[in-house]
């Protein structure tokens, strides 16, 4: 038996042959060159668009109109009342309070608007530090207040201006710590707050003139 081994054929290499390589090398290069743009003037920034809303919320919306609108307008007016400060409030001592209001509700439970207001009184309350009675409006939540502190003076030094809520309120206590300030150092006190309103001064004047005249017809008679 002849045991010599058959003739071996080339092989062919598993990877590409140069020329192949080459051939596809060439055509990448080509179709980069395409694709590439040529070069342009810069663009400047874009401004940013702003989002735009849901074609619900646009003012030609009929559920905006029917549903929203209403609803946003009596939630502002409630907010309104609930929170409205009489202007009378300046010149007096509220404390804070405000005209409240709600629904008078009946057996029936049959709801009717209305409003509440603070229960004022005016007060002639003694201030220690100008050794007089001031005459004030105030609540009867100040009082109690006034009560608790132990006098008008200290209500009035203790308590902050944002609490006090009157211009008034705020421009006595001013009085009541340059007071207190003038007495610890010996110095001249300050007259009381009424004593420099023009009208105080004048309904004064009256009321001298009155006794002044009494006392002549009664030398008379």
């Amino acid at each position: 038996l002849d045991r010599t081994p058959p003739p071996t054929l080339p092989r062919r290499p598993l990877g590409r042959t140069e020329s192949e390589s080459e051939r596809a090398k060439a055509s990448a290069d080509a179709r980069e060159g395409e694709s590439q743009p040529a070069a342009a003037a810069p663009t400047p920034n874009p401004e940013p668009q702003t989002p735009r809303m849901s074609s619900w919320l646009t003012g030609g919306s009929l559920l905006r109109r029917l549903v929203l609108t209403p609803i946003a307008s009596v939630t502002q007016r409630s907010a309104s009342s609930s929170s409205s400060k009489p202007k009378r409030a300046d010149l007096a001592l509220y404390g804070g309070k405000r005209i409240g209001s709600g629904n008078s509700v009946s057996f029936s439970e049959r709801k009717t608007r209305r409003k509440w207001f603070p229960n004022v009184q005016r007060k002639r309350l003694w201030s220690d530090c100008f050794d007089c009675k001031i005459s004030l409006k105030v609540t009867t939540h100040v009082l109690r207040c006034i009560d608790l502190k132990g006098g008008l003076d200290n209500y009035l030094a203790e308590t902050l201006d944002k609490n006090l809520d009157s211009q008034y309120a705020t421009e006595l206590k001013t009085a009541v710590l340059e007071q207190r300030r003038r007495l610890a150092l010996g110095q001249e006190p300050l007259p009381p707050p009424w004593a420099s309103d023009p009208a105080f001064a004048e309904r004064k004047r009256i009321r001298e003139e009155e006794e002044a005249e009494k006392r002549k017809n009664c030398g008379r008679e």
